[in-house]
């Protein structure tokens, strides 16, 4: 298959946070970047801008990228030319307008497309900027009230967006099965909660500091944090302004880990105890290792792997940060069998490949790039790194299955599966939804039979 060509792309305005925003979606849509880690790369770099643009670059990104469908479904009724062969940065420019214009309470519509049309001409298509203005000035007549106004949420859209698929922003075949899988309710409420533009959470390093001294530091540095899971302990931080969490004393300090409230719960269901010896496979960037060393107070052995150095040294750099030496990193693929470790493990942690689904509110372009097949691909691979990982438990100890989607093909038939196959007795098992704090997440933890 021939690679696609990489396209380069240019900010104009580095202060400014729409060209920033049309900067990360040229890069994310056109070139395929992960939209999470080239967001967070793009801020990092944009030290120039003030706080409250960064903080609209970021909201300007993931929203357009969550509402996608819905925005080229609206696009593909008022453009002659069809979205896909639109000029790239046109389309974006477009989208990011769109998005402002239907679902951004606080801009005014003036203001989403006069932006955009100076985005048309900075970037030298002056001779493309009729041709916007007449696109969104079409859409934003269309989408008002009968009093003028605008309403903009999901069901506000019915007058101007096809279908229920696309009212949700997602692939037809995509909410097809979630209907089928958790009815229509269900379904509709994973579909909103990817809607969410997500505030960063943070589980508290215990070992290293009380929640007392954590908290205070969120105050000092101007955060407001609330508490969402008490075991293990994560707080939901609102403030940080577009900043990166590596800005914060507590993050500095190794006072906290990035880490979802549904990811934390592992904890309990694993259950490490002082002296244990932990095998924790697809490891990175480290977050389930360093609840385990934090939960045993840095007094275990664990062997945090992943299958580049690459991701290896991000455990590396979060265990030196938080100060947990019982952290030891390996380059391994988790499909490869490690005679040394068979039989050694009290706990060995598979938290592994996933369609990732439970995460779309951060990672919103996963919606664009998920095929029915590479579900059924990926829970087969899961398959195949079960039946290694289970190897390395001595028998009694432990195997925590997880994964951070909520497909039933990945979760439960796997899991079942496991301990019908693998000799395996399951202890507990539970699947957690995508809602306003939390990710979809799926743990099971297994006994090994004797």
């Amino acid at each position: 298959m021939e690679k696609k060509q990489i396209r380069q792309f240019y900010v104009k305005r580095p202060k400014d946070a729409r060209d920033t925003a049309l900067y990360a979606l040229l890069n994310i849509n056109e070139n395929g970047r992960k939209a999470n880690v080239f967001l967070r790369e793009t801020l990092d770099r944009a030290q120039e801008m003030e706080p409250r643009d960064r903080a609209l670059c970021e909201y300007l990104t993931q929203g357009t990228l969550s509402y996608l469908y819905a925005i080229d479904d609206v696009l593909g009724k008022h453009s002659k030319t069809p979205v896909s062969k639109l000029n790239p940065t046109i389309r974006e420019i477009l989208r990011m307008a769109v998005y402002q214009l239907l679902y951004a309470d606080r801009i005014p519509a003036s203001a989403a497309i006069n932006e955009a049309v100076e985005l048309a001409r900075i970037h030298g298509l002056s001779g493309l900027s009729g041709f916007v203005n007449g696109v969104l000035r079409n859409i934003y007549r269309e989408a008002e009230d009968s009093e003028g106004a605008m309403k903009k949420d999901p069901a506000s859209m019915r007058r101007i967006l096809s279908d229920g698929a696309v009212r949700w922003s997602v692939p037809k075949w995509l909410y097809k099965k979630l209907v089928e899988d958790f009815g229509q309710g269900g379904a509709e409420a994973v579909f909103q909660s990817w809607l969410i533009l997500r505030k960063t959470s943070v589980r508290l390093n215990l070992s290293r500091a009380s929640e007392e001294q954590i908290t205070a530091s969120f105050a000092e540095d101007g955060i407001h944090a609330e508490k969402i899971l008490d075991d293990p302990k994560v707080y939901e931080l609102d403030g940080l302004s577009g900043f990166g969490v590596g800005a914060l004393t507590a993050f500095r300090k190794g006072w906290v880990t990035v880490q979802d409230a549904s990811a934390a719960m592992l904890g309990p269901v694993a259950a490490p105890k002082k002296g244990d010896v932990i095998l924790d496979l697809c490891a990175a960037p480290g977050g389930k290792s360093l609840l385990m060393a934090d939960m045993c107070g840095n007094d275990c052995t664990i062997e945090a792997r992943d299958v580049s150095p690459e991701k290896t040294k991000l455990i590396d750099e979060n265990a030196e940060r938080c100060g947990f030496t019982s952290i030891h990193t390996k380059v391994c693929d988790a499909l490869r069998e490690d005679k040394s470790w068979i039989g050694k493990a009290d706990i060995v942690i598979a938290d592994l490949p996933c369609s990732g689904l439970g995460v779309v509110a951060k990672k919103p372009d996963i919606k664009k790039n998920l095929t029915p097949e590479s579900i059924t691909e990926l829970a087969e691979l899961q398959r195949e790194m079960l039946k290694i990982a289970v190897k390395y438990v001595r028998p009694g100890g432990k195997l925590i299955y997880s994964t951070c989607t909520i497909t039933k093909e990945e979760n439960e038939q796997n899991a079942y599966r496991a301990a019908e196959e693998l000799g395996l007795k399951p202890y507990e098992m539970k699947r957690i939804m995508p809602d306003l704090h939390h990710d979809g997440f799926f743990i099971a933890g297994f006994t090994k039979i004797d």
